[in-house]
């Protein structure tokens, strides 16, 4: 068996010590070079994310008149399950008095000029929100706008259904039309608004 010398040892030794700051010098560099990959994605995802807020308070109003659009069909379609329920002819009318308000009432008929029995309901549309920045467009306001067949009120009778009565007639497609109210003062924006059209006896419900 050859003899072990010192001098063996220790270049063994440093042999070991060498090659353990090599492995510690090579983590911290891969650590290091993470971090660096780390902060250049964190980089690129906060230049994205600034760079599509411009688009996205762009489109915001468009989302909101949708949303809103919604709850227009939710209370049509509450109105249509009460006069079916009570077997009375119902009526919510929308932008009553103002903005995004409505008003529901049991009426003796869907003519303009019919009386009025009792008021069901009332309240206002986009409760969370603003909805002083929104408007239900009343036919004045749509025909300013070239919006053909806007109405601002949905009638339905127990037996004969949803008439479709309204500016452009009886059985033509009527029109709910929702805007955010900046864009009525400045070059119309007709891309940020919501269009609820309805169609038939029954009010089938579609948006655009």
């Amino acid at each position: 068996m050859a003899p072990i010398y010192d001098t063996d040892v220790a270049k063994e030794r440093w042999q070991k010590d060498e090659w353990r700051n090599y492995e510690l010098w090579e983590k911290l560099e891969l650590q290091a070079k993470k971090r660096k990959q780390l902060w250049i994605l964190g980089a690129v995802i906060l230049f994205l994310m600034l760079s599509g807020v411009p688009a996205i308070m762009d489109r915001l109003p468009k989302w909101r008149t949708l949303k809103i659009a919604n709850e227009v069909a939710a209370r049509i379609n509450e109105v249509k399950t009460q006069a079916v329920f009570t077997h009375h002819t119902h009526r919510v009318r929308f932008g009553t008095p103002s903005g995004l308000d409505f008003l529901v009432e049991e009426v003796a008929s869907c003519r303009p000029d019919a009386k009025v029995i009792k008021t069901v309901a009332t309240g206002t549309l986009a409760s969370s929100g603003s909805p002083e920045d929104y408007t239900v467009l009343s036919n004045a306001q749509a025909q300013e706008l070239n919006i053909p067949g806007v109405i601002g009120e949905f009638c339905y009778d127990p037996v004969l259904g949803y008439s479709g009565l309204g500016p452009s007639g009886v059985g033509a497609q009527s029109v709910i039309a929702l805007a955010y109210v900046n864009d009525l003062t400045e070059p119309v924006r007709m891309n940020r608004m919501t269009l609820l059209t309805l169609e038939g006896e029954s009010a089938e419900v579609a948006f655009y």
